[in-house]
């Protein structure tokens, strides 16, 4: 039997649209199936469990701000800085690759960003924040890999 090895936040990096986010820190993927309870009449416990929607992917995103890059709107990750760059975003692909093994483990596509903030301290490094939705997750075992 081969033995396994754990995947560490610390051999991962964070891709958007092919590009390193290197600075981030902290990323959070969630994903919910829509999956509900089927009750008959007159009976306590669940008939099945049914997948009635919706199926939705959210995650958020936090590091260190790097200085001259212009944080997530630098690298194209929210593009919100006027009123057509808003209107016009476009899809995004995120992805968390195991730098040892170069394995996507994790990918979210049709991804937009919809909130960022930054958070300043006298005595603290800059970080950045912000959380996404997107369309579907895959992950290392998936078939499709859109």
């Amino acid at each position: 039997m081969s033995q396994q090895s754990l995947v560490t936040g610390a051999s991962s990096k964070v891709v958007v649209n092919g590009k390193v986010v290197g600075f981030a820190t902290n990323v959070t993927i969630n994903r919910s199936q829509g999956v509900k309870a089927i009750y008959g009449i007159d009976v306590l416990p669940p008939q099945e469990i049914a997948t009635t929607g919706p199926y939705s992917v959210t995650g958020t995103m936090a590091g260190f701000q790097v200085r001259d890059i212009g944080g997530p709107a630098g690298f194209g990750i929210i593009n919100a800085s006027t009123l057509q760059d808003l209107l016009n975003q476009k899809y995004c692909v995120f992805e968390l690759i195991d730098r040892k093994l170069n394995t996507t483990y994790a990918r979210v596509v049709g991804v937009i960003f919809d909130k960022d903030s930054i958070t300043t301290s006298v005595k603290g490094v800059n970080t950045f924040s912000a959380s996404f939705q997107g369309l579907f997750y895959y992950n290392e075992v998936s078939d499709a890999k859109a």
